[in-house]
């Protein structure tokens, strides 16, 4: 049996996404949801109105307010038309209206529970997967993820990776989330200087020396003395950048 839709009130949805502070974009109120931000988007533009009733219980939990504050009990009728048309809602809606008053309660309980907490890491710059360029640690913004994706990092940063040598593992455009702290081991990608220069590769010792080695087999290896190099980060997670629009 297919899930029952219900019309969603864009505009209200806009308002109280911004109504919660500047930094509660399309993309934050995605990755709150799990809601894929393109379908917000349409929502609250009114492209979309028609909306499973899971979907409204998602946004009505992030958003911390009853369900049905995102719910029109009725399909506006065309302007000329307003004054004729009794307001009256549909079997489908007054059904939902009924489920979503006797639910108010238990969801307002637990929508904290279920929110992921948020942390907002600085973006530094752009790291090539490819040959070494010139570090860059200018910020160029900030973006709100989940706690659990910094895996319990102290000083966690993004950074927005370039070329194609970590392919597979890494794609030009993702983001990467840096821990400045933690000790690499056999095997970690990591953010890695050499003289004075920056990229990411999965990194090996070996006999005193440290192998840089990328994914992509049409790129070379870097091989150095261990004191010739600095790490300055393991990568703990990877961001597709489609996943925050």
């Amino acid at each position: 049996m297919a899930e029952e839709e219900v019309w969603l009130d864009g505009a209200k949805l806009k308002a109280l996404r911004e109504g919660k502070g500047e930094e509660w974009t399309q993309g934050f109120l995605a990755i709150k949801s799990g809601v894929p931000q393109p379908k917000i988007s349409q929502y609250e533009s009114g492209a979309r109105k028609n909306v499973k009733i899971s979907t409204i219980y998602k946004l009505a939990r992030a958003l911390s307010v009853p369900a049905d504050e995102l719910v029109v009990h009725r399909k506006p009728a065309p302007p000329a038309l307003e004054r004729k048309v009794p307001r009256r809602e549909t079997p489908a809606v007054a059904r939902l209206r009924r489920r979503l008053e006797d639910m108010r309660a238990e969801i307002d309980q637990i929508s904290e529970a279920i929110v992921p907490d948020v942390v907002r890491l600085p973006i530094l710059g752009h790291v090539p997967a490819g040959g070494l360029f010139p570090e860059e640690e200018t910020p160029l913004g900030h973006v709100p993820l989940p706690t659990e994706w910094v895996q319990g990092a102290k000083r966690p940063y993004l950074l927005i990776v370039t070329g194609d040598s970590m392919a597979n593992d890494l794609e030009p455009g993702d983001m990467i989330v840096v821990d400045p702290d933690r000790a690499w081991k056999n095997g970690s990608i990591v953010v890695a200087m050499v003289e004075n220069e920056t990229t990411v590769k999965r990194i090996e010792r070996l006999n005193g020396k440290v192998r840089l080695v990328p994914a992509n087999k049409a790129h070379k290896e870097i091989v150095v003395k261990e004191q010739e190099v600095r790490v300055l980060g393991v990568v703990v997670h990877r961001i597709k950048t489609e996943s925050l629009l």
